[in-house]
This record gives structure tokens, sequence and C-alpha cells, in this order.
């Protein structure tokens, strides 16, 4: 009993000599904008702007930042802030324009350059079936398009599929529909593909360079990487492919992007950081050209 009450009396003095140390609560947020543009001459100019949060916490939308574009031919053009992040502005401006896309806000000023591409064609579009490895039989795409010596260029293909999913009744009737979409899983092994390695990262686009193909006709050939299904309640019936020529900010964003993506879902490795060209701030602004063609499948 003695060698208890000892024992008590040792915890009870070690407690009172024990020292609370103050937690201190450090953000690893700080305190700046998000700000996300990407600029078409066919378009109106549209942007989002959010304040930094943590991935736990909910958007912080921005109404009060104040957006302009400086042409070099049309002078200064003013976004209007439409709620919610979102601003906008009845403008367009032309491939190869050189515009400056200036932010004035208490947590950030900055003046982002930009440089809208030339405008790119697709000249044809070949499909095919074919058999790749590791994939079997799938269908393949040859896309024909013409580089322009004069700029250096980034490219983006992507595909986006179009279906109609059927309710089917107890005796097997179609009963209703809806219409919905998704990203094409692609891939290709073009060596203009292949010198750009963030593209192990994502089957949903093909992202590359003209420093092989500069100046050239150039035919490349991409293919999808699952095989269709076949089902009464999916019908697929319509693929558009999509070529884009964006500017090298939107380039570097993307990839790192699709990296960042990939590697939250790995446990050998850390997210890398997701490239932006806004300086004390995150997001990417940049301008691109582009142009689809639609197939439509016949059922």
């Amino acid at each position: 009993m003695l060698k208890y009450l000892k024992y008590c009396f040792l915890f009870i003095c070690l407690q009172s000599c024990i020292e609370e140390v103050p937690i201190v609560q450090i953000s690893a947020s700080p305190k700046t904008l998000v700000i996300h543009s990407f600029i078409h001459p066919d378009s109106f100019v549209n942007a989002t702007v959010s304040e930094v949060s943590q991935i736990t916490s909910a958007y912080n939308w921005i109404n009060d930042a104040n957006l302009s574009i400086r042409s070099r031919s049309k002078g200064l053009f003013t976004f209007n802030s439409n709620g919610i992040g979102k601003y906008s502005m009845n403008q367009n401006f032309m491939p190869n324009d050189s515009l400056w896309f200036q932010v004035k806000h208490s947590l950030l000023n900055d003046n982002v350059p930009i440089k809208i591409p030339s405008k790119i064609y697709i000249k044809r579009l070949d499909t095919l079936t074919t058999l790749i490895s590791n994939v079997g039989k799938t269908k393949a795409y040859r896309i024909y398009f013409k580089d322009s010596a004069y700029n250096t260029n980034y490219y983006r293909i992507y595909g986006v599929r179009h279906f109609k999913k059927y309710t089917i009744d107890a005796v097997l009737g179609k009963v209703d529909s809806f219409l919905y979409e998704d990203k094409l899983p692609i891939g290709g092994t073009e060596v203009c593909f292949s010198r750009n390695s963030y593209n192990n990262y994502t089957t949903k686009e093909i992202l590359f360079s003209d420093e092989i193909i500069n100046g050239t006709e150039s035919r490349l050939e991409f293919y999808e990487t699952l095989p269709r299904s076949v089902s009464n309640s999916i019908v697929l019936y319509q693929i558009d492919i999509y070529l884009e020529n964006i500017d090298v900010n939107i380039f570097n964003y993307l990839n790192s992007r699709n990296a960042h993506i990939w590697q939250q879902n790995s446990i050998t490795q850390l997210p890398t950081n997701v490239i932006g060209n806004i300086k004390n701030g995150f997001g990417v602004i940049g301008g691109y050209t582009n142009d689809v063609i639609k197939i439509k499948l016949k059922n």
C-alpha cells in the first residue's frame, strides 16, 4: 500500500512540474489570390478570382478585384464583376495579339503579359481501326494540320464523347433518356508526344510542342486507350476531336496540374507544384485558339 502511495505522490509531483507550451496556429495558406483566365479570340473574356484557402475549406470568392486588359492596338478594357468570383468583358481580341492582364486588389497587384497564339486549323481527320499493344483492337485518329514556322507553338489534343443513356423498363424497353458527356481516353506514340514526359500522367489529353514539327505539314496519329463498351442502355452517338494552340503558360500549367492530380493518388510520390504565371499569386492567365471536328456515329 505504501508503495502504491509513493508512486501516486511521484506522479502528482511530476504533473506539477510540467509546463504547458502554447500551440501556435500556423496557417498554410498565404494571403493572396487565385486567378484563372483562358482567353480565346472568338469568345468574350472571362475570369475567376478567389482567395487562397485550405483544401478542406470552402471557396472564398473575391468580387471586388479590379481586373483589366490592355491591348497595344485597342487600349484598356475593364472587367465587370458578376458575383461568385466571376468576371467578364464584352471584348474580343485577335490571334497573335500582345496583351497585359492587370490585377489590382488589396491581396495582389500584378501585370501579366499574354500572347494569344496564331489561329489553328484541322485540315483533315481520318478514323481507322487498329491494334495497340496492351489495348487491343481500338479506334485511332489521324489528324492533319499546318504548323506555323513563325512562332513557337504548344498544342493540346483531346476528345469529348457524347452519350445517350436510356432508362430500361421491366420488358427491356427504352422509356426515357438523358444526354451526358465525358473526356475520351487517348494515347499516342508519336515522337513529339513522347518528348513531353508529363503525358504519362493522364489519358484525358495529349500535350506537345512543335520542337520537331516546326513549320511543317503535320500528320499525327493517336488512339483510344480503352475499348468501346456495348450496352443496350448507353449509346455513344458523337465524338468531338479538339486541337488547341495554347500559349506556354497554359502548357506548363496543364502539364504540372496533370502530374499533381496523378501524384495525389500515389503512395510513393509527393504532388508536384502546379505552375502558374501570376507573380505572388496562383493560377494561370493565357490565350489559346482551337479547331474541332465532330464525328457523328451510326447506331
